[in-house]
């Protein structure tokens, strides 16, 4: 399913522009379609009745305008290569003076925030060959945090933050621990304080455990400090230890990353007595 959203985000990235872009004139022929729902076969039966596409599924359509207005997924089995052909397509539209046009349904918008009710077992299975048997593996945990609030509710609440930690000790603590892991998603609603102390709680490393061994964007201009308790703790990190704990739940390369960034954050860092 990370990879459904990266196709998704990567029609996304590509649809995205300035608000001109969006205004478009143009005397060609201009096929519309929406709520495909991962039907390929009907939907390409369509595109082949309409001259869009050739019998081997390559764009025929000239300077035809093919706009998607949505839900190209969820509910049946073909999602995958609904999203794969468009792309396709988009690419061999603009090479024959054509163009493909797609705009977000709100399947694809529930897809992308975690809203998986609509993914049919189907779509899930398109994807098993792309990944290894840990990765397949069922291993999502759900658990609603009670008595805790975000960064983002506090600050519009107005809330001032009393806890007996600093919450600049806890922003560097969060530092450390999200670029380790390199969690490339820390935003304000995902940093959680408990009511009651105003104690950070980590939530929401569903894009964790990259394999990269930088830091994430949001950190890379961050000073770091690490106290010589953390630093020996870090230190003590090793290879042998985070298979055995993570071998079934990360590659060996996202294993091996860890220990990269965790060299870089002790390269990196000033040391604090704190």
């Amino acid at each position: 399913m990370i990879r459904i959203c990266s196709v998704i985000l990567t029609l996304l990235m590509a649809a995205g522009a300035a608000a001109s872009d969006y205004e478009i004139n143009t005397s060609a022929r201009v096929v519309a379609f929406g709520d495909v729902h991962g039907a390929f076969k009907d939907w390409t039966t369509l595109l082949r009745e309409l001259g869009v596409v050739d019998a081997e599924l390559n764009w025929s359509g000239g300077d035809t305008h093919l706009v998607s207005l949505g839900d190209l997924i969820d509910r049946s089995p073909g999602s995958r290569k609904v999203v794969e052909l468009l792309m396709k397509l988009d690419d061999q539209a603009e090479q024959a003076g054509g163009a493909v046009h797609m705009v977000l349904g709100n399947h694809e918008v529930m897809v992308m925030t975690g809203d998986l009710e609509y993914v049919s077992p189907a779509e899930f299975a398109a994807f098993a060959g792309d990944e290894n048997e840990a990765e397949r593996d069922e291993g999502a945990l759900s658990d609603w945090v009670e008595n805790a609030i975000n960064e983002r509710d506090r600050l519009e609440q107005e809330i001032p933050f009393s806890g007996f930690c600093k919450k600049s000790e806890q922003y560097r603590l969060r530092f450390v621990f999200d670029i380790l892991i390199h969690n490339d998603d820390r935003n304000l609603t995902n940093v959680l304080w408990t009511k009651n102390g105003f104690m950070m709680m980590f939530i929401d490393h569903s894009l964790a455990f990259g394999s990269t061994e930088k830091r994430p964007k949001q950190y890379r201009k961050v000073n770091l400090e690490v106290s010589d308790l953390l630093r020996t703790r870090l230190e003590s990190l090793n290879r042998e230890s985070l298979t055995r704990e993570l071998s079934a739940y990360l590659h060996p390369r996202q294993i091996e990353a860890i220990l990269a960034r965790r060299d870089l954050i002790l390269k990196q860092a000033e040391g604090t007595s704190k």
